[in-house]
């Protein structure tokens, strides 16, 4: 079932990791006039076709197509062309998302062109983020897991437009444009509701990046607090998400140990070499500021499972910061500290690779082209 998904995920890592791997390098340069394009860029265009193909070729029919992907797929045909309809039936607490899909639906019934638009989006908003971190040594099993998050689209269309977009967040925090990422958190928010982790996110990385030290102090002292409030106002959450359409998933845990712990494991492990991290890419410091964040979240996966949701948008920084906490512990630590590293690392990624192959594609179902 998975073969289709890792065949396509194989050969878009093989496109572009050259391309994330070196975004300044131009090598066999085609000119014409003013045009520079570097054959990175080549196949990393040739990775976005054969995934846009691979998308909106994929059937959503009933009893083959993915179930979420199979309901956005009625809400788009058999709604009619009014705001109202869109915002009340295809999404009723995500507005940016219904808008975006109204304003298609005004030129075509033809779904596909959501499909493009949407897969297109979020290919590049992904492609944006990991063009920004380290991946000079270490990087291909980590641009497959990153790749990952265009395939779970085929289900969790909204979840993963919301996540992409949360991603270019934290590239404009870290080039300190305030507005423009509450901006972006805000669409986030606006295309699915779990983003409003990045909220917390947002306040944490605000406060601590505008001080020149005590900066783990802070983001520590930021998360007993977070602990502390979450677990105070769990009966207060609890009665908001039951007064909504979204309050079935009260009352049923949603604790999911392997990424708790991943999170706590690569927030310690990071914040030890805090400062050899950092020097390896800018962009490090704001995503080893903005993972422990997703600890917590814990005291609310214990009733709430909707909860496990907002775990997904630390995925990806995990991911992005693997190949720069090998380097580090590599360069400066004893051997078999790196080594250990590198093995729970590694570890990780494959594991998560696996865990893919034999759930997440459980949900998305065969590969059936459209008829």
């Amino acid at each position: 079932m998975a073969l289709s998904y890792l065949a396509v995920l194989a050969v878009m890592t093989l496109f572009v990791s050259p391309f994330l791997k070196n975004e300044n390098s131009v090598i066999g340069v085609y000119k014409q006039r003013k045009l520079t394009i570097s054959t990175e860029s080549i196949f990393a265009f040739g990775a976005y076709a054969i995934y846009i193909v691979f998308a909106v070729s994929k059937s959503v029919e009933f009893g083959v197509g993915a179930n979420d992907a199979y309901s956005y797929y009625l809400n788009f045909t058999n709604a009619d062309c009014s705001l109202k309809t869109f915002l009340t039936e295809v999404s009723t607490f995500e507005p940016g998302f219904s808008f975006v899909v109204w304003m298609i639906r005004q030129f075509t019934v033809n779904y596909k062109w959501v499909l493009g638009f949407w897969h297109t989006l979020t290919f590049l908003l992904t492609m944006e983020f990991y063009k920004k971190v380290y991946l000079k040594n270490n990087y291909s099993l980590v641009v497959f897991m990153g790749l990952t998050l265009l395939m779970t689209q085929f289900n969790t269309l909204r979840m993963s437009i919301s996540i992409s977009i949360a991603l270019l967040s934290l590239l404009t925090m870290y080039e300190k444009r305030w507005i423009k990422t509450v901006m972006i958190i805000l669409c986030a928010i606006s295309m699915h509701t779990s983003a409003l982790i990045m909220i917390p996110v947002f306040i944490v990385v605000f406060i601590t990046t505008n001080r020149n030290h005590y900066k783990k102090s802070l983001v520590a002292l930021f998360l007993i607090v977070g602990i502390i409030l979450t677990t105070a106002m769990l009966g207060v959450i609890n009665k908001i998400v039951l007064s909504t359409d979204k309050g079935l998933y009260v009352g049923h845990s949603s604790i999911a140990w392997g990424t708790d712990l991943a999170i706590i494991f690569f927030s310690v492990i990071s914040f030890i070499k805090f400062n050899q991290i950092k020097q390896l890419a800018g962009i490090n410091e704001i995503l080893m500021i903005a993972l422990p964040v997703g600890i917590i979240c814990i005291p609310l996966q214990f009733n709430m499972s909707v909860m496990y949701r907002m775990l997904l948008f630390f995925r990806p920084i995990m991911f992005a910061l693997i190949p720069s906490i090998i380097k580090s512990y590599k360069e400066n630590s004893p051997q078999i500290v790196s080594l250990t590293i590198r093995i729970l690392s590694y570890g990780y990624l494959i594991s998560q690779i696996y865990s893919f192959c034999t759930e997440e594609v459980i949900y998305l179902r065969d590969y059936v082209i459209s008829r």
